[in-house]
């Protein structure tokens, strides 16, 4: 398995090695100031997420909007909701509250708060009523305010060639708080007059526990995004050129 990995890296850092964005300051890993200098370059990358352009023919994927493949969460057997073509807006705007940095395990925590982010989706969604089965779908637009997002990462270096190379583990992303501040269905259970207000009320009253069904896919969505887009700056240099002594 480590073998068939080092292959892997060897083969991704051949073929996709390409020159660090110039936008981004160059940090020194034993700088006593290290973490100003990562939170100064997180925001420089924060203005470029709506384009996903760095500079010097370096492009990541957009990250305004996210695009999210499906979301699924409910209670078996009373409501099932599946989210579908995702996109979330507002990410860019987030705030860094807090940045640790152990350089020395390469391990870095972040706190994040985003002010709002906006959800934008397909819905297919199936009610248990008088036990039967009735569906809707449409679509569903959503808001979040006063986001808080805890972000581990870890990395490790592998070498490649005589030199070392940065490789990140995947992030452990966790919503630490939330709250709903729009919530809309388009084409509610629009066969019965009678669903539609049964199922908004039992949306409204249980809120808080739907939106915490939410925050799995949803932390491994972002997790996914962030790891692939991290790892893939890492390795476009020798760990030297990353963060440089």
């Amino acid at each position: 398995m480590i073998l068939r990995y080092s292959i892997f890296l060897t083969f991704f850092v051949h073929f996709v090695k390409s020159p660090l964005p110039s936008i981004l300051p160059v940090c020194f890993r034993d700088d006593p100031q290290l973490a100003k200098c990562l939170v100064l370059t997180a925001n420089i990358l924060r203005t470029r997420f709506t384009t996903g352009d760095l500079g010097n023919g370096f492009r990541i994927p957009r990250l305004d909007p996210i695009y999210i493949p499906r979301i699924t969460y409910g209670r078996e057997h009373t409501l099932q909701t599946r989210m579908m073509n995702i996109y979330v807006r507002g990410f860019s705007n987030f705030k860094i509250e807090n940045f640790y940095v152990n350089i020395r395990d390469i391990m870095f925590e972040i706190i994040l708060s985003i002010p709002r982010l906006d959800f934008n989706a397909n819905y297919k969604m199936i009610f248990g009523y008088l036990g039967a089965p009735i569906y809707s779908e449409g679509q569903i637009i959503q808001s979040l305010t006063n986001v808080r997002v805890r972000i581990i990462i870890k990395g490790q270096l592998h070498t490649i060639n005589r030199q070392k190379y940065l490789n990140f583990d995947p992030f452990n992303v966790k919503v630490l708080e939330s709250k709903i501040k729009y919530l809309n269905f388009t084409n509610f259970f629009p066969t019965t007059a009678l669903v539609g207000p049964i199922v908004k009320r039992y949306l409204i009253d249980n809120a808080d526990y739907f939106n915490e069904r939410l925050y799995p896919d949803f932390e491994k969505s972002f997790s996914e995004i962030f790891t692939k887009i991290a790892n893939q700056i890492a390795l476009s240099a020798p760990y030297d050129e990353i963060l440089p002594i």
